[in-house]
Protein backbone atom coordinates (compact mmCIF):
# COMPACT_ATOMS: atom_id res chain seq x y z
CA UNK A 1 0.00 0.00 0.00
CA UNK A 2 1.03 3.62 -0.53
CA UNK A 3 -0.88 6.29 0.86
CA UNK A 4 -3.88 4.00 0.96
CA UNK A 5 -3.59 2.77 -2.45
CA UNK A 6 -2.42 -0.60 -3.48
CA UNK A 7 0.86 -0.83 -5.62
CA UNK A 8 1.54 -4.45 -5.52
CA UNK A 9 0.93 -7.73 -4.48
CA UNK A 10 3.15 -10.64 -3.14
CA UNK A 11 2.21 -14.68 -4.85
CA UNK A 12 3.51 -17.69 -4.80
CA UNK A 13 4.19 -17.45 -8.16
CA UNK A 14 6.14 -14.15 -7.66
CA UNK A 15 8.18 -15.52 -5.25
CA UNK A 16 9.47 -18.92 -7.25
CA UNK A 17 9.75 -16.61 -10.55
CA UNK A 18 11.55 -13.85 -9.09
CA UNK A 19 13.08 -15.28 -6.31
CA UNK A 20 14.11 -18.92 -7.01
CA UNK A 21 13.89 -19.31 -10.61
CA UNK A 22 16.43 -16.16 -10.73
CA UNK A 23 18.53 -17.41 -8.28
CA UNK A 24 17.90 -14.24 -5.78
CA UNK A 25 19.12 -14.10 -2.37
CA UNK A 26 16.15 -13.98 -0.32
CA UNK A 27 17.95 -12.86 2.54
CA UNK A 28 18.55 -9.43 0.19
CA UNK A 29 15.90 -9.54 -2.18
CA UNK A 30 12.98 -6.73 -1.02
CA UNK A 31 9.22 -7.87 -1.08
CA UNK A 32 9.08 -4.56 -3.59
CA UNK A 33 12.08 -6.52 -5.91
CA UNK A 34 9.79 -9.57 -6.28
CA UNK A 35 5.70 -7.99 -6.23
CA UNK A 36 3.49 -7.83 -9.13
CA UNK A 37 2.30 -4.37 -9.52
CA UNK A 38 -0.09 -2.56 -12.14
CA UNK A 39 -2.98 -4.61 -9.95
CA UNK A 40 -6.05 -5.05 -10.74
CA UNK A 41 -8.53 -5.22 -7.98
CA UNK A 42 -12.56 -5.28 -7.84
CA UNK A 43 -15.42 -3.24 -5.96
CA UNK A 44 -16.99 -5.77 -3.77
CA UNK A 45 -20.52 -5.14 -5.02
CA UNK A 46 -18.83 -6.59 -8.43
CA UNK A 47 -20.08 -10.46 -9.72
CA UNK A 48 -18.02 -13.48 -9.54
CA UNK A 49 -18.19 -13.56 -12.96
CA UNK A 50 -16.74 -10.34 -13.47
CA UNK A 51 -13.97 -11.01 -10.97
CA UNK A 52 -13.02 -14.55 -13.55
CA UNK A 53 -13.35 -12.25 -16.22
CA UNK A 54 -10.65 -10.06 -14.94
CA UNK A 55 -8.52 -12.67 -13.30
CA UNK A 56 -8.73 -14.59 -17.05
CA UNK A 57 -7.84 -11.66 -18.72
CA UNK A 58 -5.12 -10.75 -16.60
CA UNK A 59 -3.70 -14.15 -15.91
CA UNK A 60 -3.93 -13.68 -12.32
CA UNK A 61 -5.10 -16.04 -9.84
CA UNK A 62 -5.95 -13.54 -6.75
CA UNK A 63 -7.63 -10.56 -7.24
CA UNK A 64 -7.92 -7.70 -4.32
CA UNK A 65 -11.28 -6.94 -3.22
CA UNK A 66 -11.56 -2.51 -2.86
CA UNK A 67 -13.86 -0.39 -1.05
CA UNK A 68 -12.80 3.16 -1.21
CA UNK A 69 -9.06 2.35 -1.95
CA UNK A 70 -9.06 0.10 1.29
CA UNK A 71 -8.50 -3.35 0.25
CA UNK A 72 -10.73 -5.68 2.45
CA UNK A 73 -10.50 -8.84 0.97
CA UNK A 74 -8.39 -11.06 -1.73
CA UNK A 75 -10.85 -12.95 -4.21
CA UNK A 76 -8.84 -16.40 -5.65
CA UNK A 77 -9.66 -18.84 -8.43
CA UNK A 78 -10.17 -21.37 -5.49
CA UNK A 79 -13.44 -19.36 -3.87
CA UNK A 80 -14.73 -19.07 -6.95
CA UNK A 81 -14.42 -22.83 -7.97
CA UNK A 82 -15.78 -23.82 -4.45
CA UNK A 83 -18.60 -20.82 -4.80
CA UNK A 84 -19.42 -21.21 -8.40
CA UNK A 85 -18.38 -24.40 -9.69
CA UNK A 86 -19.56 -24.19 -13.37
CA UNK A 87 -17.19 -21.08 -13.44
CA UNK A 88 -14.50 -23.47 -13.36
CA UNK A 89 -14.92 -25.11 -15.88
CA UNK A 90 -14.99 -21.85 -17.90
CA UNK A 91 -11.60 -21.45 -16.40
CA UNK A 92 -9.86 -24.37 -17.71
CA UNK A 93 -11.24 -24.21 -20.67
CA UNK A 94 -10.18 -20.62 -21.76
CA UNK A 95 -6.91 -20.13 -19.32
CA UNK A 96 -5.47 -23.32 -18.22
CA UNK A 97 -5.74 -25.85 -21.07
CA UNK A 98 -4.54 -23.62 -23.48
CA UNK A 99 -1.21 -23.31 -21.35
CA UNK A 100 -1.16 -27.02 -21.02
CA UNK A 101 -1.32 -27.13 -24.38
CA UNK A 102 1.84 -25.09 -25.07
Amino acid sequence: MDNNRCIGIVTERDLIERTICEKRDPMTTTVGDVMSSDIKTIHPLETVEKALDVMVKNNIKKLPVCLNDDIIGIITVTDISKARPDLSKRFMDTWVRPLWED
